[in-house]
């Protein structure tokens, strides 16, 4: 209820603010130079909070921890591992071999610093 309440007096003040600002509002509500401009940032704002009210709050399970998967891309930042981890990593190179590029090459930076040991791949 208070959702559509909200998106109701958005789009009212949003209508109304792009009116004032074109200049095509009620002959009251007719303003010009900085009070159209005024009126239209007004206007502006309530939508964007409306909008902001009404958008999923997007779920955050923990601290932000590396990759979990392997990424591809041209400045990727490297992870400092502590522990152990389950981690992906960056891939920095690839290369298909043999007859049909049956055999695939790939080399992944999984971490910034020398790695003791891996349990398994």
């Amino acid at each position: 209820m208070a959702a559509t309440l909200i998106a109701g007096i958005a789009s009212a003040a949003m209508a109304y603010g792009t009116a004032v600002a074109t200049g095509t509002a009620f002959t009251f509500f007719t303003l010009t130079g900085f009070q159209a401009f005024l009126g239209y940032a007004l206007a502006s704002t309530a939508m964007g909070l409306a909008l902001n009210a009404l958008a999923p709050k997007p779920r955050v399970s923990g601290a932000n921890r590396g990759y979990q998967v392997n990424s591809k891309g041209a400045a990727l930042d490297h992870q400092i591992i502590y522990g152990k981890m389950k981690t992906g990593g960056a891939i920095i190179y690839d290369e298909a071999t043999g007859t049909n590029n049956k055999h695939l090459h790939r080399i992944i930076a999984v971490a910034g610093h020398e790695v003791y040991s891996f349990e398994e791949y």
